[in-house]
C-alpha cells in the first residue's frame, strides 16, 4: 500500500523554530513519510534532531545551484538569481519524479508557521489539486501583498483577469501525487517566463495559475471546511477546553498555517509544544547563538579552501 507524503523545505532555522510543526505532525499518528529539504545553513545539531523525530532529510547547498542530477533542472533550467518560494519547486519535481510510485497523496507546505492538529490526509480526498483559500474578506486586488506580487508578474492585464479572487495560499496544497505532479510542471513553466526568479513570488504564479484555466481538476479548501485554517485574514476560531483550534461549524482543524500571527494561538502553541517560558526564551537565544557559531564556522572554511 502507497503511503503519504508531507513535503517541506528549511534552511537558516533551528530545530527549536521547527519544532512545533514536526512534532505536531507526529502527534496526529501520522503514518506516510515527511520529507524536508535542509540548505546548508542548517546545524547539525538541527539535522540530528530532524532525524531523531523521524524526518526524511535532502540536501541542497544553495539556490544558486541544483543537487547534481536534479531532474528538473534537466528540463527547466534554473532560473537565476532565485527565491526560495520558487526554488523549491525544482526539488520537489525531482524527489517525487524519483519516488512517485511510493506514495499515493501529497502534501506541499511550509514548515515554521504551520502546525497540525490532526492528520493533514485525514479528509475526503480523490482525484485533483486541492488548494487552500484565505479568509473571504480580501481579495487579491485588495491585499497589499497579493497585488503588488501579482502585477508585478502579469501587469495590469493578469490583475484584471484574477484580481476579484479570494487569496489561495501556495504555502499548502495537496493531491495524488500525478496531479501535484501536474501542478509542479506548470509551476515551472511559470517560473521560467517570470521576469526575475528572485523578485517575483511563487504565490502569484500559484493564484494566476489556479484562476485562468491553467490546471484541471481543482478543489478549493475553505477555511470553514476544517481542513486547513490558513490566518492572515482569518478570525473565525475558536479554542476548546482540550486546547483544539476549531472553526465555526465545531470541526477540530487539521491543519494551521500562520498561527503565529494570532497572539492566542502563539501562546497556545508556545504551551504544547514548547517548554516553559525561561525555558523558551533560554533554547531560543541558545539556538541563535548556535547558528550564528556555525555561520561563521561555514564562512571561514570557505575562506580556507579558497586560499
Amino acid at each position: 500500500m502507497k503511503k503519504n507524503l508531507v513535503l517541506g523545505i528549511l534552511d537558516n532555522y533551528t530545530f527549536h523554530q521547527v519544532k512545533k510543526f514536526v512534532l505536531s505532525l507526529n502527534r496526529t499518528g501520522f503514518k506516510g513519510d515527511l520529507c524536508l529539504f535542509l540548505g546548508a545553513k542548517t546545524t547539525p545539531r538541527t539535522i540530528r534532531l530532524l532525524r531523531k523525530q523521524g524526518v526524511m532529510i535532502q540536501f541542497f547547498k544553495t539556490v544558486d545551484s541544483l543537487p547534481e542530477g536534479n531532474l528538473a533542472g534537466k528540463i527547466f533550467e534554473l532560473r537565476k538569481p532565485i527565491n526560495y518560494f520558487n526554488y523549491r519547486h525544482y526539488l520537489y519535481y525531482d524527489f517525487l519524479e524519483r519516488n512517485k510510485e511510493q506514495y499515493e497523496y501529497v502534501l506541499l507546505t511550509d514548515v515554521r508557521d504551520v502546525y497540525f492538529q490532526r492528520d493533514p490526509f485525514d479528509f475526503e480526498l480523490g482525484d485533483g489539486l486541492f488548494c487552500a483559500l484565505e479568509g473571504p474578506t480580501k481579495k487579491l486586488k485588495d491585499c497589499s501583498f497579493n497585488g503588488p506580487w501579482m502585477k508585478y508578474v502579469y501587469g495590469q492585464e493578469g490583475m484584471a483577469k484574477v484580481g476579484d479572487k479570494i487569496i489561495s495560499c501556495a504555502g499548502t496544497t495537496w493531491g495524488k501525487v500525478t496531479d501535484v505532479m501536474a501542478y509542479l510542471v506548470k509551476m515551472l513553466e511559470e517560473i521560467r517566463k517570470v521576469p526575475d526568479a528572485k523578485k517575483a513570488i511563487d504565490q502569484a504564479l500559484h493564484n494566476y495559475m489556479i484562476y485562468t484555466g491553467m490546471l484541471d481538476n481543482l478543489k478549493f479548501l475553505n477555511n470553514d471546511d476544517g481542513v486547513i485554517l490558513t490566518l492572515s485574514y482569518e478570525k473565525n476560531y475558536t479554542i476548546d477546553k482540550e486546547d483544539k483550534v476549531r472553526v465555526l461549524n465545531g470541526r477540530v482543524v487539521n491543519v494551521l498555517h500562520q498561527f503565529d500571527r494570532m497572539p492566542d494561538l502563539k501562546k497556545l502553541t508556545d504551551r504544547l509544544y514548547l517548554k516553559g517560558h525561561l525555558q523558551n526564551k533560554f533554547n531560543h537565544k541558545f539556538n541563535k547563538l548556535g547558528l550564528l557559531i556555525y555561520k561563521q564556522m561555514v564562512k571561514y572554511k570557505i575562506r580556507k579552501s579558497n586560499t
